[in-house]
C-alpha cells in the first residue's frame, strides 16, 4: 500500500505501473475538483477506472468512466451507479441532467441547475 498526495489530498492504494496516457494539464482538473470539494452539499464523489479486458491485438490502455456524486439529499445507501453524472447518463436524482441528444446538447432538467453548473460542467470521460 502506498501513500500519495494529490492536490494536498492523501490518496491510498496500490499503484500499478503501466502505459502512460498523455496527460492533460493539472490546471484543468483542479477547478473541477475544487468545486466538488468546496460544495457543502457534496458528501462524496468518485469514478470508475479500468483497463480494458478485451485484447484484439491493439494495446489496452487505462481509462476512466462513470463519474458519480452523492449529495446531502441523496440516500446514504444509494448505489453509485444510480448517482452518475454526465452527458450520456440518466438524470442524477438530486442534481438533474444536461444531456446529449440528436448530436447536440439538450436543455437542463432537474431541481438545481446552479449547483449542476457549478463545477463548470461535469467532465465526460
Amino acid at each position: 500500500m502506498s501513500h500519495v498526495n494529490f492536490l494536498g489530498i492523501p490518496v491510498e492504494g496500490e499503484i500499478t505501473p503501466g502505459h502512460r496516457t498523455p496527460q492533460r494539464p493539472l490546471a484543468e482538473l483542479q477547478p473541477l475538483l475544487r468545486a466538488l470539494l468546496d460544495d457543502e452539499a457534496v458528501v462524496e464523489f468518485g469514478w470508475r477506472q479500468y483497463r480494458p479486458y478485451f485484447n484484439d491485438g491493439e494495446p489496452c490502455h487505462f481509462g476512466i468512466d462513470a463519474l458519480w456524486v452523492r449529495t446531502t439529499a441523496d440516500r446514504p445507501d444509494a448505489d453509485p451507479d444510480d448517482l452518475r453524472v454526465g452527458r450520456y447518463e440518466d438524470p442524477h436524482p438530486t442534481l438533474g441532467r444536461r444531456g446529449w441528444e440528436a448530436g447536440r446538447e439538450s436543455p437542463y432538467t432537474g431541481p438545481d441547475e446552479p449547483r449542476y453548473e457549478r463545477p463548470g460542467r461535469w467532465p465526460t470521460p
